[in-house]
């Protein structure tokens, strides 16, 4: 869905489909929803594309357990970024982020390694 923190999607690209969807408030509950996300991400297998993208708010609560989990699907970022900026990343399970963008307006793009068959909501 598209709720306000960090949501994420996870997809199987042997299989092309979309195996996780997620969101994680972190905004209204950063110890509980950062565990939760660090603990998600641990159990997602290498090479799975992993698609995070910030609504609204929360990536200024993240903590360092989150920042590893992030660093884990290829992130760069080394902090929380900054109240209310955005954030996107098109990024691989044990592997180099295909695409990265924070700021004001975080907009990615990036040819997937497979074809992805994506459900309805």
């Amino acid at each position: 869905g598209d709720r306000r923190g960090l949501n994420i999607v996870v997809i199987d690209p042997e299989e092309g489909q979309v195996v996780t969807r997620r969101s994680y408030d972190t905004w209204a509950d950063p110890e509980g929803e950062n565990m939760r996300f660090a603990s998600d991400v641990a159990t997602i297998p290498d090479g799975h594309v992993v698609l995070v993208a910030l609504k609204d708010s929360g990536m200024e609560n993240i903590d360092g357990m989150a920042i590893r989990a992030l660093k884990s699907v290829g992130a760069t970022i080394a902090k929380p970024l900054g109240s209310r900026e955005g954030y996107a990343l098109i990024g691989v399970k044990g592997g180099a982020a295909l695409a990265e963008r924070r700021g004001n307006s975080a907009e990615v793009e990036a040819t997937l390694p497979c074809f992805a068959e994506v459900p309805p909501p």
